[in-house]
């Protein structure tokens, strides 16, 4: 009977494992962390300290590091680099996401209080042992990190199988048993074999698992030499001091002889084992305050009221989420507005301003493909197809003579979709005239998979189809008054000028015979960054001159034959002539800008203004969406002496790269400002694609851009450090590949 009843507890255990999706938190701890970071009462040290002290906060920030698909250098200090890396805000919501434990239905909290002070005590005096082997191969944070989980499979025994945990307990005190035989025993596997199962599913490094699974094996008695069991020895001989601390009572726990004998193997006696642990014991106390577990003992009924308050908190949160979701697109219309408005005086066509259009509502909308035609009353109207940040397409549709060229509501046109290459997904399309009270100029289509009710999405749109809708009435009035006086200046018989006559070809004299002169020894493979700056410079007043006015009229030309061109094949050839032009036209006035910036005009400017103005100025550049943005202002009440209108967008460019750094993905920003007496930092942190040597040396050069052939490539930092210099700043850059990088902004102190 009773080895039925224990198949029985053996497949319950089996099957709560399975099912465990994380460890309970103690509300204590929890209560700690709120508090903390709510007010803003903690340092980061604080924080890294707080979680390295709760073996269910590891594992809760372990789980999200795998949902996030973050690697780690064998040696990194990992709770701090993920805290670094995941950002305070998720990790803040995936600690409110878990379940809190409940110690009013077991004992009051006082085991789980005792299990939490063991493995503070355990990872303490294992970090302490590594550090006393130098040779011994194992770094003290990783020892420390096994240490904390080397007993996490008795957490989650006793979060699967209370009762039977407790009895078990009470049982290895009263008969002064080893917990981890009565375990096996009755439940059928131990606590190693449990923490190994758990920490596999959570993604914990494969070291510190293997060193958790084998601490309860006997081949660590024979197992000197074999890398897998190192880590394991280490663990045994860290929970054999853990009783020597003397802090509890921590016999059911402790390794018996076994830790003894490894510690004499690898030559630390008793005396210097004892003097680690009390060497330890301040540090041990001062985390188990810091983790709450002194009060977690205290818990009595009224952790039933904090458990519910948590539970209120979280959904609290979840609503300003969702309110913050709400004010974000607000600012989507606002921010596509002013962009919108901003880039008018710039738009030389109507393509240019169906192409800002397409290209701002998918950024500020965050919508899939998106097409832009305007209702230019013609047979063939212009088309903008926005399919990716990096896939334009411009073309000329015919409409026929069809007179439904505005759709019904919420009709995709079928005549339009039929001519676009890509194609849209039908079950997704929406479509919002541009415009309103009866004066529509164009429409725009696009791809929108958001959940939700699309009568109430489309109100979101409303504000930005009517500037957009006014963008393009007013382009289309540009180009027709630029169209009309085309065809007045070519309806002007101008006289073709005579070709002169040319004399026949010669054979050229040989020159005269010279003494033949050295050639002149190289200056240096790499021009100076003054020498460069003073050949753009001329370079660019040339181009100026000699280009701007040929670029223009070829360009009008090329688009005023377009519109009226049938051939395909000649459309094709005036396509690629009115892009390179513009191409063109975009790198001459991209030189001026740099080799003739304006001079700056200096003023005493707070540097927590720079700051703000930079964010919101990077906010209009880039998707900042889901980007964890941390910054931490300690120099905010310095001033420094620069030009705000040419240090804040250059600021504002760095921010644009860290954020363009992680691709498609998200991640967060770090921006931290430091100042003394001469100097105001400012630095910039990400932790994207980074950079290689070669591509870091070249990173400030003009047009040198890293990305895919066929991206767009520009001033970027070559202009953003030029602006800086001239401040009386410097620009300095720090980057490792797939570690991120860092730039610091020193400006001039006021």
């Amino acid at each position: 009977m009773d080895h039925q009843h224990n198949l029985k507890e053996i497949s319950q255990v089996e099957l709560a494992l399975r099912k465990i999706r994380g460890l309970e938190l103690p509300g204590s701890a929890l209560e700690k962390f709120l508090q903390g970071t709510g007010g803003f009462q903690y340092t980061p040290s604080d924080l890294i300290e707080l979680v390295e002290s709760e073996p269910a906060f590891v594992i809760s920030l372990l789980k999200l590091a795998k949902d996030e698909n973050i690697s780690l250098k064998e040696g990194e200090d990992v709770i701090r680099e993920l805290i670094e890396r995941l950002g305070l805000r998720k990790i803040r919501n995936v600690f409110l996401s878990e379940q809190v434990y409940p110690a009013h239905q077991r004992d009051g909290g006082v085991l789980r209080a005792q299990m939490s002070l063991f493995a503070i005590t355990a990872a303490c005096c294992s970090r302490k042992i590594a550090e006393q082997l130098e040779g011994f191969g194992i770094v003290p944070a990783k020892a420390y990190l096994a240490g904390l989980l080397s007993t996490v499979g008795n957490f989650a025994l006793e979060q699967v199988v209370p009762r039977s945990f407790s009895r078990l307990v009470e049982s290895a005190k009263t008969q002064n048993l080893e917990l981890a035989r009565l375990e096996r025993e009755n439940l059928g596997m131990d606590f190693a074999q449990v923490g190994k199962r758990v920490l596999e599913k959570f993604g914990v490094d494969d070291d510190i698992v293997m060193g958790v699974w084998l601490q309860q094996s006997t081949v660590l008695r024979k197992a000197t030499d074999v890398p897998q069991a190192k880590l394991a020895r280490l663990i045994v001989l860290a929970r054999y001091t853990a009783v020597k601390t003397q802090i509890a009572d921590f016999d059911i726990y402790s390794s018996g002889d076994l830790g003894g004998e490894i510690g004499k193997s690898l030559g630390i006696d008793e005396t210097t084992l004892k003097e680690i642990a009390e060497g330890c014991v301040e540090e041990i106390k001062r985390r188990a305050d810091s983790a709450g577990v002194y009060k977690l003992q205290k818990a009595g009924p009224d952790w039933q009221v904090f458990y519910e308050e948590v539970r209120r908190l979280s959904s609290s949160d979840a609503k300003l989420s969702q309110e913050n979701s709400e004010l974000r697109k607000s600012a989507s219309s606002l921010d596509f507005v002013r962009e919108l408005v901003s880039d008018l005086p710039s738009l030389d066509s109507v393509f240019d301003a169906a192409g800002k259009i397409a290209e701002g509502w998918k950024k500020f909308y965050q919508t899939g493909k998106v097409c832009v035609y305007a209702l230019t009353g013609t047979e063939n109207i212009p088309v903008v197809l926005i399919e990716s940040a990096n896939e334009r397409i411009e073309k000329l549709v015919s409409t026929g003579e069809r007179e439904d060229v505005i759709p019904k509501q919420d009709e995709a046109p079928e005549w339009l979709l039929g001519q676009l290459d890509p194609d849209f997904d039908r079950n997704f399309c929406r479509v919002v005239p541009l415009g309103s009270d009866g004066r529509i100029s164009g429409v725009v289509l696009f791809e929108l998979r958001h959940p939700g009710d699309w009568e109430k999405i489309r109100k979101e749109f409303e504000a930005g189809a009517f500037v957009a809708g006014r963008v393009l009435e007013t382009a289309m009035k540009i180009q027709n008054q630029r169209d009309l006086v085309e065809w007045v200046l070519q309806s002007e018989q101008l006289p073709v000028p005579q070709q002169k006559e040319t004399k026949p070809e010669t054979e050229p004299e040989p020159a005269p015979e010279t003494e033949e002169k050295p050639a002149p020894e190289p200056a240096g493979e790499n021009l100076s960054s003054q020498q460069l700056s003073i050949g753009l410079e001329e370079l660019a007043a040339g181009a100026a001159h000699e280009l701007n006015n040929p670029l223009s009229v070829i360009s009008g030309r090329a688009q005023l034959l377009l519109d009226s061109e049938k051939d395909e094949q000649k459309k094709q050839l005036l396509e690629k002539i009115s892009d390179s032009s513009s191409q063109l036209s975009q790198i001459v006035a991209g030189l001026m800008s740099y080799s003739q910036p304006q001079q700056p005009k200096k003023s005493a400017t707070s540097v927590r203004q720079i700051v703000d103005e930079a964010v919101q100025f990077a906010e209009q550049k880039t998707d900042m969406e889901g980007i964890d943005l941390q910054v931490d202002a300690k120099g905010e009440q310095s001033s420094v002496n620069v030009d705000s209108g040419q240090i804040v967008p250059a600021v504002a460019n760095v921010i644009v790269n860290a954020v363009e750094s992680y691709g498609s993905g998200k991640g967060p920003v770090q921006i931290t400002v430091q100042s003394d007496s001469r100097t105001v930092e400012i630095e910039v942190r990400d932790f994207g694609c980074g950079m290689d040597e070669h591509t870091l040396e070249k990173a400030c050069y003009p047009f040198f851009s890293a990305k895919p052939a066929g991206r767009q490539q520009g001033m970027g930092l070559a202009y953003t450090k030029r602006l800086i210099e001239l401040n009386g700043g410097a620009l300095q850059i720090e980057s490792e590949p797939d570690q991120g990088t860092t730039v610091t902004v020193g400006l001039p102190a006021e």
